[in-house]
């Protein structure tokens, strides 16, 4: 072996240590920057995706999943890893967290290769790939579970890069190959990364633009055959980018007159964005999950500077190019390209909120990123001397990296640090309400003072319509802030002015329903509840509401009739089989009455349900004239049981268990039970029971049966 073949092999083992040195720093600071992550809840649209998607949750699911329309978006390979993950780690947020920093740390390590196969030097092909591992703008979409689909999509799309580079490579032969078959087979592989790249998130359908770029900046010359293989690419790409456009309109909800914008508009929004993205990487502070929405005037030509700037940056980058310095104009033709499906000339449903998004330049950043690192590796020759200035930066964005991530540790802290920053953000003023509202109806079920919480979120839902008038869901959450604090009638005109807003919600008039009940309309509140079921045919409350105002309104044939209804859609629901048997005894049908309560006597699950229907059923059983249903035997087992269950504590219970005795003649038996019915009733000092219970005795004493009193209930 020479000299020079040692020293070959010495070059070689030093670039692969090198190499394995870069990957561990990417991997150690990437994961450090990230370490909070993994201890962070759900947030805001992980409900949509993940805590409340029926399509994880079976085989049924792994298939609908791929149907258009079945989930929020059409990507199924974003619902495909949350299926996989949903089955490995059900709804621990930690497991999906953790998918999501790892597929990004790939994601920068993939960066770095296709850097390599582009041609790029050594340590600034690293260097990239660094900055885009460790840069705060990436922070929204590591750390929000939903945006698996920029992650997820970023691999696919990097790794269908670098397989179509070495594909290129191959047929140009400036990489080895013992058969033109294994060409072909980096090319299907490119191809199967692309179309998994577009079923996670159709933004990467501008790969093939983006590779067109690639051949321009290597300089290599186009022809039919170079450019055919690009070509199923192209068609497929287009594809998904006009189904995710569908989507988007129909499905999500992207239409209305917030997105309807004129031409002009449109290319004012433009061209902010496209200075708005390049300045958070340059410099990126503050980061927001919601930045301020920005007011479009065409008319006001002032605002037109956007629009001059954009066009004077491009004129300066073309003209480099034409002086053959292709690097700027490349860069950030890839970076224009890459986010031009979000900057406003489509419409895109975040927009309503704000213009821009973090998240919306993932891809598109590594143009910007790449266009400095070059330009400093162009003015720093040496290296080490630019891995040493880059330190700072790298630092820097590591630091910042760790801080943003904080503010998506849970949604009510992403809310409350969006406001912070963004005190104008409807959406985060309305959400904040919502949480707290939830929060204090809790306490005041559990007996605890709520008010503070109450008016809080009084106030947050306050703000957001005067910042957004017409927004429903915050009328919606004002109402339930009246309500709360038994300012009925104001809670009502704003519930009316959300079912106005947003016609038709069925929400919007099931709180209209009960509204009206605490303003004691009950026809007000059965017509709100006929319309929430007419709007929600499956909306299981809706109906019992109904049915028990009509019961309260003695219109038990029209009760029975919804009873049955829910009983159609909930076979078990212990609430309406329990009501339906009153209702049928009063009507006096005993048999089905007895039967409804056997059922609802099994279906439910809580002890005191059970002793209240077993209570009822043990009454009917005593008292009922028909004597094909009348059977004080069971009526006493009946009443024995819940003596039993309830260890004698309740006199009522008690009380029961008397007449259930004194109806089977057992008068001795009813004495002695009722006077200990009578005993509790003075130890508790129930003054209401106890001259009803001395009465019942007397008649047990007579061996007479009592008059048809119903017992008092529990």
């Amino acid at each position: 072996m020479t000299r020079s073949d040692l020293d070959t092999m010495d070059a070689k083992v030093r670039a692969r240590n090198l190499a394995m040195l870069g990957v561990v720093v990417i991997v150690v600071l990437t994961a450090l920057a990230y370490s909070r992550v993994p201890f962070f809840d759900f947030i805001w649209d992980d409900e949509s995706y993940v805590t409340n998607q029926s399509v994880l949750r079976d085989l049924d699911g792994l298939k609908r999943l791929w149907i258009p329309k079945e989930t929020p978006q059409y990507y199924p390979v974003v619902f495909t890893s949350f299926w996989i993950e949903y089955q490995l780690w059900g709804l621990n947020a930690s497991g999906y967290h953790v998918v999501n920093v790892i597929l990004h740390i790939l994601n920068a390590l993939l960066l770095w290769m296709v850097c390599r196969k582009i041609g790029l030097p050594s340590t600034a092909s690293w260097l990239i790939g660094a900055l885009f591992a460790l840069h705060p703008v990436h922070v929204e979409s590591v750390a929000w579970i939903t945006e698996r689909k920029n992650v997820l999509s970023g691999f696919f799309y990097l790794a269908s890069a670098w397989a179509y580079l070495h594909f290129q490579g191959l047929r140009d032969g400036e990489i080895e190959s013992e058969s033109s078959k294994q060409a072909w087979g980096w090319y299907g592989l490119a191809i199967l990364g692309f179309v998994f790249a577009l079923l996670s998130k159709s933004v990467t359908c501008s790969l093939p633009a983006a590779l067109i770029l690639v051949m321009t900046y290597q300089r290599k010359q186009f022809s039919v055959s170079r450019l055919l293989p690009l070509a199923p690419m192209f068609a497929i790409g287009l594809l998904a980018a006009i189904n995710t456009s569908i989507i988007e309109r129909e499905h999500v909800g992207a239409q209305g007159a917030v997105f309807d914008h004129t031409l002009p508009e449109k290319f004012l929004i433009a061209s902010k964005a496209l200075l708005f993205y390049p300045g958070k990487i340059i410099w990126p502070q503050p980061l927001m999950f919601i930045y301020p929405r920005w007011d479009i005037v065409a008319t006001n030509m002032v605002g037109w500077w956007s629009v001059l700037v954009v066009a004077l940056i491009g004129i300066g980058l073309i003209v480099l190019y034409c002086k053959g310095k292709r690097g700027p104009f490349i860069a950030m033709a890839f970076f224009a390209g890459t986010v031009f499906p979000a900057i406003g000339f489509f419409k895109v449903y975040p927009h309503q909120f704000s213009y821009v998004a973090d998240h919306f330049q993932y891809l598109a950043s590594i143009g910007v990123i790449a266009l400095f690192v070059m330009l400093a590796n162009h003015w720093i020759k040496e290296p080490k001397k630019l891995l040493m200035i880059a330190a700072a930066p790298l630092l820097a964005f590591s630091i910042l990296t760790w801080s943003q991530s904080g503010d998506y540790a849970n949604l009510e802290f992403l809310w409350r640090s969006s406001l912070a920053k963004n005190p104008d953000a409807w959406m985060a003023h309305n959400n904040t309400s919502s949480i707290l509202l939830r929060r204090a109806e809790s306490r005041q079920l559990n007996g605890e003072p709520a008010d503070e919480l109450i008016e809080e979120a009084r106030h947050h839902a306050e703000r957001a319509l005067e910042i957004n008038p017409g927004l429903h869901t915050a009328h919606s959450n004002l109402s339930e802030a009246l309500r709360l604090q038994k300012n009925y009638a104001e809670a009502l005109h704003h519930i009316t002015r959300a079912a106005e807003e947003k016609p038709p919600w069925y929400e919007h008039h099931w709180q209209q329903g009960r509204l009206f009940e605490l303003t004691s309309d009950p026809e007000g509140a059965i017509e709100a509840y006929r319309r929430t079921i007419e709007l929600a045919p499956m909306h299981a409350s809706a109906w019992l509401d109904l049915a028990r105002v009509l019961v309260q309104a003695q219109r038990l044939d029209e009760a029975a009739t919804e009873y049955e209804a829910i009983l159609e859609l909930q076979p078990s629901n212990f609430t309406a089989l329990g009501t339906l048997a009153n209702i049928r005894a009063e009507q006096e049908r005993f048999a089905e009455a007895e039967s409804l309560y056997d059922q609802s006597l099994q279906a439910a699950l809580r002890p005191q349900d059970q002793v209240q229907i077993a209570m009822r059923l043990a009454i009917l059983l005593m008292q009922c004239p028909d004597d094909s249903v009348r059977n004080p035997d069971k009526a006493i087992f009946l009443g024995q049981q819940v003596v039993k269950a309830t260890q004698g504590n309740l006199p009522n219970t008690l009380d029961v268990l008397a007449l259930a005795y004194a109806a089977g003649d057992r008068f001795e038996d009813a004495i002695a039970t009722g006077q200990q019915a009578l005993d509790l009733a003075r130890q508790l000092n129930l003054e209401d029971a106890i001259p009803e219970y001395e009465r019942r005795l007397e008649y047990y004493r007579r061996n007479e049966l009592p008059d048809m009193a119903k017992p008092r209930q529990p």
